[in-house]
């Protein structure tokens, strides 16, 4: 507590004010007062000096000595008092006592008749009042005159007051008094003054407060050892937790498990070394277990020469340092694809100078990367190409477009040209202004020569295509001439009459005439396919009314077999569809003869079904015939192929080749189902939908399916590779009766070729491992290869689940199959719900789903 005399209310409270406030006063009181005493004590050694000099010899030494002990007494509180605040009010009571002591013996001089020494103690009473006590100038002057007067009235009594007060003794209390006057008057100077501060320094303080409290950044001091002692609101808001309970809790609670060493060593650095602020982001948890990132700065506190804590102000950077991951890692990305990229990409100045290239580039142009950033584009352009790609630079510069796409040749250091496909684009800043281009380019002198000998490949084959054609149909005329002569001839015999075996003559005769005509018209139809010449032409048709047609037709021949003859038309078939009715009816046609001819008893049943979802007609003919071993399922399609069982009955095998084509021609397909001695089904899939009244009237359709349609949700379109024919139908069987559609092929070469057209998405590919031209490990590294490059297969996502079926059932084959990038390993024989469980397990993982229904329509190819 400060001891001096207030004025004003304001200034008591000041006074009483044992806070940071009132402390800080006490500080400034004893730094400016601290003049006071040095010239105190040289006061006390003069007084005990001159004493010395008028005493007797044997009192000589006490009198020195009592100076001195004043002096040394007065110096010793003073630097107790200024350096040591918490000691202060310790330095206050050994005032009060020296006082007394000095106040004793100056009793003790006077009653014992020692003027020197009396004078001694009375000027140290006059002199330490003011310092210690310290008092204002009206109260030290009536001290003053109180102490003078004890004094003289003490020495008076021996030599009296007037003798006292001119004796060198009295002369030295007078100009004690004097002095001590001046010291009041300049204690109470700095009492005023000191709390002038003090207000002040109060005001400064609440002011600082309320910035704090209302503060956007996180504020809070703690102890040297991380104990929070104040935060503020926004510190609250950061911690996730009340700025008042946050007191007493430990910083590092909420920095993050794994930077909670780290940062305290941090800050245990900054204390050993004594730096003033430091700067750190740290990973930081909330109460409620959020993590953040901080921007923080700490400063030391320091009071004096000691550090108490740190102060922090700190700042919630989750958001920059989130946009600053997803720069840096966009960038690597950037980087990543440009170096790795299989085809050429450089950064051009507007100017033309290359700013950057890649590694293909450089060896596509044949420079090094060095080179290459020395030169321009214009200097390795071809000079016939230069202008026109400079003319677009031009526009794009000139904001006329943004991109552009040409083919032009680059010369090489050697003089060799390389044609080249370029993509340009042109990168503006915020302010439209042109930064740079960014070309693609890629090397098409390959491809460009492969597809020139493609071209004169295609045109040789289409000329002789042609000359085929052409020799055909001139056959075909030469070979009609005759044969209408010959037939028309025989109908006029048959119409005669004739013996009986005359009779069986002609009929054989005009049956090979039927026959040869027959192989003419298949001859020519396929041949028109071939070259493109057929015009399928989708109209309204009454799809009944011609099946009966063509039934009845071929009803004779099936009543001379003995045979039954069935049709089956199903209900949700409309009347009409737009359909090609010429190819309908030459693939049924197709169907339904080979089906008479090849059975000699049971019966031909012809069905038809539309599916209205995917506009689609399915025409199946199934026969009670021999049956068709697995490996000709394929080879009956194909042109002039045979049975071994067809051989002996006739025909050219030309009908069958004759329905795939047509079937393909119009979007559909043909297909074959057989098992020896329980007959066969031929099926056709061919697209038919509802007219309108104006497409009955005028519209023309070219008949397409969309073979990438999107299936309906819930759907697993499989594509499944398998050489085996049995194994394809089986797991293809599984997979439909389960609801799922399914595409088949027959190796891995197939395989990437259906995978690399155009709509070919599937959510699962099933994959065999011995198979011809390209097994199953090779496929699926491929495969997984050019997904890396931004390839995909997969109807979502980018990664296709990828399951291998095979009889390799070895832990060390699933291993290997699992590093080639399988998903997952079955080993045959496989149950179909063990089958569909692996599939679901697989496409969940890669759609993120849990529910996957079933239910589709059937679809399989590759047969």
């Amino acid at each position: 507590m400060v001891w001096f005399r207030a004025t004003e209310p304001s200034q008591r409270q000041v006074l009483n004010d044992r806070s940071e406030v009132g402390q800080r006063l006490g500080d400034l009181l004893a730094e400016r007062l601290r003049f006071a005493a040095p010239i105190a004590a040289a006061a006390f050694v003069m007084i005990g000096a001159i004493g010395a000099l008028y005493v007797r010899p044997a009192e000589r030494w006490f009198a020195l000595a009592v100076g001195v002990t004043q002096a040394t007494l007065l110096l010793a509180e003073a630097k107790l008092m200024r350096f040591n605040p918490v000691r202060r009010h310790a330095g206050w009571v050994a005032v009060g006592v020296g006082s007394v002591v000095v106040g004793l013996v100056g009793l003790g001089a006077w009653y014992y008749q020692e003027p020197v020494a009396a004078a001694i103690q009375f000027a140290a009473l006059l002199l330490m009042a003011p310092v210690m006590l310290p008092w204002g100038l009206w109260r030290q002057l009536i001290w003053a005159l109180v102490t003078l007067g004890v004094f003289l009235f003490s020495v008076g009594s021996t030599v009296g007051m007037v003798a006292g007060l001119a004796s060198p003794w009295g002369g030295a209390v007078f100009g004690a008094l004097l002095l001590s006057l001046w010291i009041a008057r300049e204690v109470e100077r700095v009492h005023r003054e000191a709390i002038v501060y003090a207000l002040d320094q109060q005001e400064l303080n609440a002011l600082y407060r309320e910035v704090v409290e209302h503060a956007a950044e996180a504020i809070c001091r703690t102890d040297l050892n991380g104990r929070i002692v104040f935060a503020n609101a926004a510190a609250g808001e950061l911690f996730g937790v009340a700025a008042e309970e946050l007191v007493g809790r430990s910083f590092f609670d909420f920095v993050a498990l794994h930077a909670r060493d780290e940062v305290r060593r941090f800050y245990q650095e900054q204390y050993r070394l004594r730096l003033p602020t430091t700067f750190r982001e740290i990973p930081f948890v909330d109460e409620k277990g959020e993590q953040k990132w901080v921007s923080q700065t700490a400063r030391l506190q320091v009071r004096g020469t000691q550090v108490e804590g740190f102060q922090i102000v700190a700042r919630d950077i989750t958001d920059r340092v989130s946009i600053v991951e997803q720069l840096r890692q966009s960038e690597e990305r950037f980087r990543s694809t440009f170096e790795r990229a299989p085809i050429g990409i450089a950064l051009v100045a507007p100017s033309g100078q290359f700013l950057r290239v890649n590694a293909a580039l450089c060896e596509m142009l044949g420079y090094s990367e060095e080179e290459l950033l020395q030169r321009d584009f214009q200097s390795i352009t071809y000079p016939e190409d230069l202008e026109p790609d400079l003319a677009l630079v031009a526009e794009c510069l000139e904001g006329k477009r943004d991109t552009y796409v040409m083919e032009k040749r680059y010369v090489r250091p050697d003089g060799q040209l390389v044609l080249a496909r370029l993509l340009v684009g042109l990168v503006r800043d915020s302010f439209g202004l042109p930064v740079h281009f960014v070309s693609l380019i890629e090397d098409i002198t390959e491809r460009k020569r492969l597809e020139q000998e493609l071209r004169v490949a295609k045109g040789v084959a289409e000329e002789a295509t042609r000359a085929k054609t052409m020799f055909l149909a001139r056959m075909s005329h030469e070979i009609r001439t005759p044969l209408n002569g010959v037939l028309g001839m025989l109908e006029l015999l048959q119409s005669t009459e004739l013996t009986q075996e005359q009779r069986c003559y002609v009929e054989t005769a005009v049956a090979s005439g039927h026959t040869l005509l027959a192989l003419l018209n298949d001859l020519l139809d396929l041949s028109r396919i071939e070259t493109g010449a057929v015009e399928l032409r989708a109209e309204p048709v009454d799809c009944r009314a011609l099946l009966e047609e063509v039934c009845r037709s071929l009803q004779p021949k099936a009543d001379e077999k003995q045979l039954r003859l069935e049709l089956h038309v199903a209900r949700e078939v409309p009347r009409t569809l737009l359909v090609d009715p010429r190819a309908l009816r030459q693939i049924l046609v197709n169907f339904l003869s080979n089906a008479v001819k090849f059975t000699d008893s049971g019966g031909v049943r012809v069905e038809l079904h539309w599916a209205p979802e995917q506009g689609q007609l399915h025409l199946a003919v199934h026969d009670t015939g021999p049956g068709i071993p697995p490996s000709e399922l394929e080879l009956i399609f194909s042109e002039f192929a045979q049975t071994k069982e067809g051989r002996g009955l006739g025909g050219t095998g030309l009908g069958l080749a004759i329905a795939r084509r047509l079937a393909e021609a119009m979007g559909g397909r043909v297909w074959a189902e057989s098992e020896l001695g329980r007959g066969s089904i031929f099926h056709a899939l061919l697209p038919a939908t509802l007219p309108t009244p104006e497409e009955r009237e005028t519209r023309e359709l070219g008949c397409t399916i969309d073979q990438g349609r999107v299936l309906p949700e819930g759907v697993w379109r499989v594509f499944v590779i398998e050489d085996h024919p049995v194994n394809q139908l089986v797991i293809r069987r599984m997979l439909e009766k389960a609801g799922h559609e399914v595409e088949v092929a027959n190796d891995g070469e197939a395989a990437l070729a259906r995978l690399q057209s155009d709509g070919a998405r599937f959510d699962v590919l099933v994959v065999d491992l011995e198979m011809p031209n390209l097994g199953g490990l090779e496929l699926i590294k491929r495969l997984r290869a050019q997904e890396a490059k931004g390839v995909t297969y997969a109807r979502r996502g980018h990664r296709v689940p990828i399951v291998v079926l095979t009889a390799h059932a070895w832990t060390d084959e699933r291993q290997r199959c699992l590093e080639a990038g399988a998903d997952e390993h079955l080993a045959k024989p496989v149950q179909g719900e063990t089958l569909c469980r692996a599939l679901r397990k697989v496409i969940a993982a890669n759609r993120e789903a849990k529910d996957l229904p079933t239910l589709s329509k059937v679809a399989a190819v590759g047969y």
